[in-house]
């Protein structure tokens, strides 16, 4: 996540107060990317924070490509999003590394593809090319040939253009984008002006088409996601991104063996096809990803099948390694009409609780949820070594919220219950504010009892400031003591009286 190009005098001054985390990628501010970006034709940016596993194992890969594209005016930079948190937000950044793209100014998207030296020049290459390339009936059929997925437009209007040239540069680095206005090749691809003619060369040169009469930006990237997926495919990080932009529930088969996997293709490929509408049947391999399946609440027995909604954070385990034809086309119906109940893996909900609240995946939404608190939530690992380290601190922040009914301060286990948002790491804290539960904000400074009243005072809703109060045992300390100390002041009285009645014996 670091390194690539030294910069001159001139870029040095520009990026201020921005340091260098490396001798080569510099690590900028909101002022210096956006003065970088109106001066450079192509900058990819990596936000990362330096206690992500994915973003050290990124960095060297990183460093080679901004080392290889510094020569071709292409800039590699990068945001500490722990010391940018406001602007890494602002964003859009929900995980690390995110590799976001600005093409002449603008943000073109982020980059999706393998985390790789020559998966990122390759991209960043390409987006110097023409976004789109004519097409004539010459040599259709070799452009349509030409890469996996491309893409045909076909109109002869102002506003079609725009709109298909606009998508062509954002999605430039997913598909090889064509356009013609003549009719011959609409006759050629079996349609008739205005279209947009999807190809998957993956799966035959299958032909997707787009024909509506107005065109909608959001209508057409759907459409042109749908072409990418495969009837069955092995899901990996090449295609997970195509999977979560399509959206659709992941039917994933776990196998043990080639053999195996062969087999179960055999059984699968039917069940795709009648089920392609609800679910994308996906391969994973049990020897390497075989922890995944225990998310999926699975047993550790091969083969397994689950359904794993991703959209809705739900699992449906298939449970029975017997796969049939008919059982896994019974459990697909189901699922389809919406018959099958989710699977939650949950912990006991606690009997008691303390200031600091214990929440379980049986209680998140009843807790978490509730319109009426702010709710500060630290999602832990009980093996994490920096959440063991963040614990006393974390306390004593619920202590100083404990006498203020509308913020709750909470911890989930997030290794022993399922829970609904995606967590890149741990401890990931998360603000949900009463009145917009559906946006969290994820908190992203210092680790400080200080820093973190003061996000939770300038984040939450109720704009609400500690009101500590005693626990019960301290409070009954103290009572204690109070009692104690004021026998010890009576005892004392009483001998000073006693002292003085002798005094006036002694002078009588």
């Amino acid at each position: 996540m670091k390194r690539g190009v030294i910069f001159n005098t001139f870029f040095a001054l520009l990026t201020g107060l921005a340091s260098l985390v490396s001798a080569e990628v510099p690590s900028l501010n909101e002022d210096s990317l956006n003065e970088l970006v109106k001066t450079e034709p192509l900058v990819m940016v990596k936000f990362f924070a330096p206690w992500c596993g994915h973003c050290k194992n990124l960095a060297p890969e990183y460093e080679a490509a901004a080392e290889q594209l510094k020569e071709e005016d292409i800039e590699l930079v990068e945001v500490d999003c722990t010391q940018e948190a406001e602007f890494c937000q602002k964003s859009g950044v929900r995980g690390y590394p995110t590799l976001q793209v600005y093409h002449n100014g603008e943000n073109v998207g982020t980059y999706s593809g393998a985390r790789k030296q020559d998966a990122i020049v390759k991209y960043m290459q390409k987006l110097l090319l023409p976004a789109v390339t004519p097409v004539t009936n010459e040599n259709v059929k070799d452009f349509i040939s030409q890469d996996q997925f491309t893409v045909v437009g076909l109109f002869d209007d102002d506003k079609k253009n725009e709109t298909f040239t606009n998508l062509a540069e954002k999605l430039r680095d997913d598909y090889a984008f064509g356009a013609s206005s003549d009719a011959k090749v609409a006759k050629a691809l079996n349609v008739t002006i205005p279209a947009i003619v999807a190809f998957n060369n993956l799966e035959d040169g299958e032909a997707f088409v787009y024909s509506a009469k107005e065109w909608n930006d959001d209508d057409i990237v759907k459409h042109l996601v749908s072409s990418r997926i495969l009837l069955i495919d092995e899901l990996q990080q090449s295609n997970y991104a195509t999977y979560m932009q399509d959206g659709k529930p992941m039917g994933i088969v776990f196998y043990e063996s080639p053999e195996s996997r062969e087999e179960l293709v055999a059984l699968f490929k039917p069940l795709a096809k009648t089920y392609k509408e609800n679910t994308n049947i996906v391969f994973l391999d049990a020897n390497r990803y075989g922890g995944f399946a225990e998310k999926l609440n699975l047993e550790q027995k091969w083969p397994a099948f689950a359904i794993h909604d991703v959209q809705q954070q739900q699992k449906y385990p298939f449970e029975s390694t017997d796969l049939t034809n008919e059982s896994v086309g019974e459990f697909l119906e189901k699922f389809a009409k919406g018959e099958l109940t989710p699977s939650i893996k949950s912990e006991p909900i606690p009997e008691e609780q303390d200031n600091l609240y214990v929440v379980v995946a049986n209680s998140f939404n009843d807790v978490v949820l509730d319109t009426t608190k702010d709710v500060l939530i630290e999602f832990y690992a009980p093996w994490c070594g920096y959440c063991k380290k963040l614990a006393p601190t974390y306390e004593e922040l619920a202590d100083q919220y404990a006498g203020e009914d509308r913020v709750v301060i909470a911890k989930i286990d997030a290794t022993a219950n399922d829970v609904p948002v995606q967590i890149s790491g741990f401890p990931t804290i998360m603000l949900f504010k009463a009145d917009d539960k559906e946006n969290p904000v994820r908190y992203e400074g210092s680790r400080t009892l200080e820093d973190l009243v003061e996000f939770v005072k300038t984040n939450g809703a109720f704009e609400a400031a500690p009101v500590p109060i005693e626990k019960e045992e301290e409070a009954a300390e103290s009572a204690e003591t109070a009692e104690t100390a004021e026998t010890a002041a009576k005892v004392e009285e009483e001998v000073k009286e006693q002292k003085g009645e002798e005094d006036v014996e002694d002078e009588l």
